[in-house]
């Protein structure tokens, strides 16, 4: 018969699990080109404030999933391996400045400009 410490852990090991499936399915949805943060994958993924939870994950299963596509909240590269994930950017059609995503195809970091009725639109792209 479990201890009520082992069906805690047990708890614990089930929603974990439940996270990083979460987590999974949110990275295999990112676009080619699109950025965003570790804060609106855990949004995204149901898990609202664990945005740390979100890079510790990537830390482990960056083999399997597109992890140059998270950033910082200010657009800037986590120092894991800044130089490989600005060329990965890069090719997907991401402008960055200084190791700093300031525009890209899709997602949080696209630029927008606002029309002369004083809307929000996304900029023309040539």
């Amino acid at each position: 018969m479990p201890t009520q410490g082992t069906t805690r852990r047990l708890r614990m090991l089930e929603s974990g699990d439940a996270m990083r499936v979460a987590f999974t399915s949110v990275m295999e949805s990112l676009a080619v080109g699109e950025v965003t943060t570790y804060a609106e994958v855990a949004e995204r993924a149901g898990y609202p404030r664990r945005h740390r939870a979100v890079g510790q994950f990537l830390s482990v299963n960056a083999d399997a999933l597109p992890w140059w596509r998270v950033v910082y909240a200010s657009g800037h590269l986590p120092p894991c391996n800044p130089g490989l994930q600005e060329q990965r950017l890069a090719d997907e059609g991401v402008t960055l400045l200084r190791q700093r995503v300031v525009d890209s195809p899709q997602g949080r970091f696209r630029r927008h400009i606002v029309v002369s009725d004083g809307t929000i639109g996304a900029e023309r792209r040539p």
